[in-house]
Order: C-alpha cells, then structure tokens, then sequence
C-alpha cells in the first residue's frame, strides 16, 4: 500500500513539476538553486550532511511551486576481526535519497531580503549496503547485502532570500518533515543555505 501511495504521490509531483514549468516559462521566471547542510534523525539517527538542488516556477506574484533533489549519506562503518583462524573484513553504508516538490511563498516588499514558508511532500529512498570477506590460508570467500525501502516524507519550515544581485544570492533556510510508511514514522529537520539564480526576475 505505501509503495502505490508514494508512486501515486512522485506521479502527481512530475505532473506539477511538468505545469509549474510551463506556466513559469511563460510568465519567464524560473529559479534553479543548488544547497548544503545538514540533516539531523530524531531518536537516535544522529546528524548527516545534506547536498542537493532545485528548479522552481513562479505561478503566483509571491507563490513559486518547486521539484528538488537531495541526498544525505547516513554513515559507514568497517570492521576487521580474526575468529578462530578466519580474518574477516567487514565494510557497511547506508544513503537517503529524496525526491520531491512543494510550494513557498515570499512575504514583504523588500528587494534586498524576502522571507518565505515552505511546504514540501515527496519520496525518501533509503539503501544500505554491506560487504564481507572471511579469509583462511587461500580460501577466501565473500558475502553481499543490499537493501533498500520507501517512505513518504511531508514537512514545511521557512527561510529568506539574500540578494546579492539582482537575479541571484543566498538562501538560509530550516526544515521539518517526517517520513512515514507503514513501520511508523520519523521526524527529521534540515539545516541549509543554497546559492539561488533567477531568470526573468
């Protein structure tokens, strides 16, 4: 059930991606954004960096709808041990990927500083995977994992754009969004600051 949820869900963001775009070439204003921070896991899943990127179309004076892009590596660890004659080496990652959209929405009349709120709804793909080789005399051999799962993440936060320029700068901005399926749920929030690029502004 949640996977035709989230397929569902990532359908009708291409579809809005796919409008947003059309409407935003024509009234010829479209923001693409590229950011970095970091994302912190509530209950035990610790604090990750976080890159990514996005494309937005205003369709509104203050209202934009956007599709973005990020991902987060979750850590690694290795290991290397010797059981009873047998050396193993042990190596284990996991990533987040998300792939999302939303909408913000700019306040004030200021040229130089425009705050905004956000919401946003998509797709976290999660993947781990995990290596090991058991080595005794010449006899080696090795074993793979890879698993990976699906959940929907929705969430809102805000920011504020800085310019620099009159088509570019920076934006700070703070996130809340939780990921649910059907084991349950986790909350998240993400700290980043983007360099911005406007066209037709």
């Amino acid at each position: 059930m949640i996977h035709m949820l989230g397929r569902s869900i990532f359908s009708a963001l291409l579809a809005g991606a796919f409008l947003s775009t059309s409407v935003s070439f024509g009234a010829d204003k479209i923001e693409v954004a590229g950011y970095g921070g970091g994302i912190s896991i509530r209950d035990g899943g610790g604090t990750h960096a976080l890159v990514g990127g996005s494309v937005a179309g205003a369709v509104l004076d203050k209202l934009r709808l956007f599709g973005e892009f990020s991902y987060a590596p979750l850590g690694s660890a290795s290991l290397a041990s010797s059981v009873e004659g047998i050396d193993v080496q042990a190596h284990a990652s996991a990533k987040l990927y998300n792939f999302g959209g939303g909408f913000d929405y700019s306040f004030g009349s200021s040229t130089r500083a425009v705050p905004y709120v956000l919401g946003v709804i998509g797709i976290g793909h999660s993947a781990i995977a995990a290596t090991g080789v058991g080595t005794m005399g010449t006899v080696r051999a090795t074993a793979d994992l890879s698993e990976s799962s699906n959940a929907v993440y929705y969430g809102g936060g805000g920011g504020i754009r800085l310019y620099a320029g009159p088509h570019w700068g920076i934006k700070p901005e703070f996130r809340y969004q939780r990921y649910q399926d059907s084991g349950g749920g986790v909350n998240t929030f993400a700290y980043t600051v983007g360099l911005f690029f406007q066209f037709g502004k």
